[in-house]
């Protein structure tokens, strides 16, 4: 026999998938991705605290998707990123929303519908595929997924990602124990905060509304400021057929802001991290400050 199939452990595939390189901001941010090429124009984030057994959903208005077409988009790299995606797609290998669930829990469950079809539900549970060694993907089960899809029954259409047994985001709270609801509301808050920066064009524009419960996520751009930033006649060029668009800005020195606003303007990160390039991809921002290696940081 000159071929043979070889396919690699489900148990070790899994598990070392697991290990890549989020937070929980990115994590977030590759979710809130697909609603939006989904043409979502709400996105609702809910997490119900409980200790070990806290879950956390994010929820959207979105086009949903057939039982057929969420079998494949739960397949791990559904799509080639050499295959040419739609002008709105924000995706690129088909890994994003899968990496980031299992990098952040346990136990990932898509419940969606597309309009005039019946709400379906599927599930990637790592502890089943450890112990069988084998890509399970189950129906989805429990109280809270059941709720959930009566909710999503009363809508036209849209999808929900549900995170339960979420060990990693769980996990590291002071002196290696379990963390509190306090020090979980913390990073959920630094992560809104970056969500707010990433998404900003497609909530400036009303194009989409990100938001937790009643509360909306702020958008934060990275050339506004009060008195507004020097601009510089932006510039463009072609690459590969498309054209990249260039604009520089000159920020205010920070002594010519008041505290509250030099805050504001300074970004999640801080005014000194935040300064640099932007690079925005289809109105997203994919890197946000920095020098790429071209300049040392400001001290």
């Amino acid at each position: 026999m000159s071929e043979q199939e070889l396919p690699p452990s489900a148990q070790a595939s899994i598990e070392s998938l697991r290990a890549f390189d989020y937070g929980l901001p990115s994590a977030l941010a590759d979710l809130i991705d697909n609603s939006i090429t989904a043409e979502a124009k709400n996105i609702d984030i809910k997490v119900r605290w409980s200790g070990a057994t806290s879950s956390l959903a994010v929820s959207d208005d979105g086009q949903g998707m057939t039982e057929e077409e969420l079998i494949s988009a739960m397949r791990f790299g559904s799509k080639s990123p050499k295959e040419k995606r739609a002008e709105k797609d924000l995706g690129r290998f088909g890994l994003g929303l899968k990496t980031a669930s299992i990098w952040a829990c346990r136990r990932v469950t898509v419940i969606t519908k597309a309009k005039g079809s019946s709400v379906v539900a599927r599930c990637w549970d790592v502890d089943v595929i450890s112990e069988r060694d084998r890509w399970i993907l189950s129906r989805g089960e429990g109280r809270l997924i059941d709720d959930l899809c009566d909710e999503l029954q009363k809508r036209e259409s849209g999808t929900i990602v549900v995170w339960e047994n979420m060990d990693t985001l769980l996990s590291g709270g002071v002196d290696g124990n379990p963390r509190s609801e306090t020090s979980f509301n913390a990073s959920f808050s630094e992560a809104l905060n970056h969500i707010g920066m990433v998404f900003h064009r497609f909530i400036e524009k009303k194009n989409v509304s990100i938001g937790v419960g009643k509360v909306n996520v702020i958008a934060w751009n990275p050339l506004s400021s009060n008195p507004l930033p020097e601009l510089v006649p932006p510039d463009s060029f072609n690459y590969k057929g498309e054209v990249i668009k260039v604009t520089c800005g000159i920020m205010p020195h920070p002594k010519r802001l008041s505290q509250q606003v030099a805050e504001t303007v300074g970004g999640p990160a801080g005014w000194y991290a935040q300064q640099g390039f932007y690079v925005y991809r289809r109105d997203r921002i994919i890197v946000a400050g920095g020098w790429l290696g071209m300049l040392r940081p400001a001290d």
